[in-house]
C-alpha cells in the first residue's frame, strides 16, 4: 500500500480519493505500467489492496464488474461482496451461486424486482426471509410489475414466513396489486395489515368468507364506504357503525341477496 502511495504521488489533497476510490484512482491516474499489472493480477490486487482498504466507495459499476468477471474466483467475490458498501440494484446477469452471499451480507437493493427473482430460484427462500427481516419489510419498486404467475405465490409465501408486526405493516404498504379474499385469507393473522392497507380488493360476496373471522374487522373498516353503499339499497336511511354491519353480516337468520 505504501508502495502504491509512493507510486501515485499521494497527498493530503488526494488521499482521500486514494482511500474510497482506488481502483478508479488508480485506472485515472495515467500510470499505463500499474495499470496494465492490475489488469493481469486482478485477484491478486483486489485480495492484497482492495479488500484491505477500510472505506471504499466505488461507484456500483465497478463493483458489479468485479463480481461479473469471470476471471475471479468465488473466494475472492466473496470477499469482495462482505468488503463492499454497496447494495446492487438489481441482480441481471449475476451469478445464482453468489445470491447467498449476497443476501446474507445484505449487499442486493430490497426492491419486488431482486425479490422475485431470488425467490424464482427455490433454494434461497430462507435467506429471503431474513433479507425481507433484515430490510424492515420497506421494499421498493412495484409489486404489480412482477410476474403474475407468483404474485399470489409470493404472497401466501410472505404470510406463511411469520415475520414480526411492523414487517408485515412495511410490506402491506409496499404491495400495489389487491388479491381476491378467501376463507383462507380471512382466517389468517397475518392478513390483517394488508386487509388494512387496501390489499384486497372489495367484492360483496366476500363477506361469505368473513363472517365470524380474524379479519372481519380490518375488512370493514378497509371497504366501509362500499359496504355502506350496498347496504343502503336494502336499508335506506340508516347509518351502520362497522359493529352494527358485523351484526348483520353474522347474522345466520338474515339473508341478502347481493
Amino acid at each position: 500500500m505504501d508502495n502504491l502511495k509512493i507510486i501515485l504521488d499521494i497527498n493530503e489533497s488526494n488521499e482521500l480519493d486514494f482511500e474510497e476510490k482506488n481502483f478508479s484512482f488508480i485506472n485515472d491516474s495515467g500510470n499505463q505500467n500499474l495499470i496494465k499489472k492490475i489488469n493481469n493480477n486482478l485477484s491478486g490486487y483486489l485480495n492484497n489492496v482492495y479488500v484491505k482498504l477500510s472505506n471504499s466507495k466505488e461507484a456500483e459499476e465497478v463493483f458489479k464488474a468485479f463480481i461479473l468477471n469471470k476471471n475471479l474466483d468465488k473466494e475472492t467475490k466473496t470477499k469482495l461482496i462482505n468488503h463492499s458498501k454497496i447494495k446492487i440494484e438489481n441482480l441481471k446477469n449475476i451469478d445464482e451461486q453468489l445470491y447467498e452471499d449476497l443476501l446474507i451480507a445484505n449487499k442486493i437493493k430490497a426492491s419486488w424486482g431482486n425479490i422475485f427473482t431470488v425467490y424464482r430460484i427455490g433454494q434461497y427462500r430462507d435467506l429471503l426471509n431474513e433479507f425481507i427481516s433484515l430490510n424492515d419489510g420497506k421494499i421498493k419498486g412495484s409489486y404489480a410489475t412482477q410476474d403474475r404467475n407468483l404474485q399470489i405465490e409470493v404472497f401466501n409465501y410472505i404470510l406463511a414466513a411469520n415475520f414480526k408486526e411492523e414487517v408485515y405493516s412495511n410490506l402491506a404498504k409496499s404491495i400495489d396489486v389487491q388479491f381476491a379474499m378467501t376463507s383462507a385469507y380471512a382466517k389468517n393473522e397475518n392478513c390483517e395489515q394488508f386487509v388494512l392497507d387496501g390489499c384486497f380488493a372489495y367484492n360483496v360476496r366476500d363477506i361469505s368468507f368473513l363472517s365470524n373471522t380474524h379479519n372481519m374487522f380490518p375488512y370493514l373498516i378497509c371497504h366501509q364506504d362500499e359496504i355502506l353503499k350496498t347496504m343502503s339499497r336494502f336499508f335506506s336511511g340508516h347509518t351502520f357503525s362497522a359493529t352494527y354491519m358485523k351484526d348483520i353480516i353474522d347474522d345466520k337468520d338474515l339473508s341478502i341477496e347481493f
